[in-house]
């Protein structure tokens, strides 16, 4: 198994919902955990940006923090926010 393989396998099998979003905020791969969490599928996360399910009182902080991420001046971050469900 090399280190590809095993990213992946972790990403699949988190017991927390993750997800790979790419720089306009769109969902570019998820985990099962995620889709339970949320009730989308894959498909239908992955046809959706952060933005769109983002609970309006955190978004201006997530979106301040991304557009740092995309102009260099952090290298991650990590914060802790509400998503809407499918169901509402």
């Amino acid at each position: 198994m090399n280190l590809k393989d095993d990213f992946n396998t972790a990403f699949e099998f988190a017991a927390i919902g993750m997800a790979l979003v790419n720089e306009n905020g769109r969902f570019t791969k998820v985990n099962k955990s995620l889709c339970k969490l949320l009730g989308y599928t894959p498909e239908e996360l992955t046809n959706l940006t952060f933005q769109e399910i983002t609970h309006a009182e955190d978004l201006d902080i997530d979106l301040e923090f991304m557009g740092k991420l995309n102009k260099g001046e952090i290298d991650n971050y990590q914060i802790e926010k509400r998503y809407f469900t499918k169901s509402g």
